[in-house]
This record gives structure tokens, sequence and C-alpha cells, in this order.
């Protein structure tokens, strides 16, 4: 069981280094639009959390 789940963890770390290095339509990867602005990441990936985290809380008072 040991092997299938390192051969499964590779595989899944290798196709996300594929996917997000994959080059979309306007020619530049994920990973490209990551580096050249990492400080807007950062606000989405806050905001996303920021709102999560209302929903959730509006889901329990109610």
């Amino acid at each position: 069981m040991g092997h299938f789940k390192s051969f499964a963890l590779g595989l899944f770390t290798a196709y996300g280094v594929y996917y997000i290095t994959r080059k979309g339509p306007d020619g530049r990867s994920i990973l490209d639009e990551l580096l050249a602005d990492p400080g807007a990441f950062m606000r989405q990936a806050k905001d996303l959390a920021v709102q999560d985290t209302v929903h959730a809380i509006k889901e329990e008072l109610s």
C-alpha cells in the first residue's frame, strides 16, 4: 500500500506542476501570473477567505 501512496503522490505532484506551468491561450501560465504580481494574488486569496468566513458565520446564525 505504501508504494501506491507514493506513486499517487508523485502523480498528483507532477500533474500539479504541469497544470500551473501550462501556457494558456494568451501565452502565459498560472505561475507567470502569480510571479508577476504576488500581492494581487494574496489580496484575492484574503478576500476569498473573508467571504468564506462571513458566509459560514451567516449560515451558523441562520
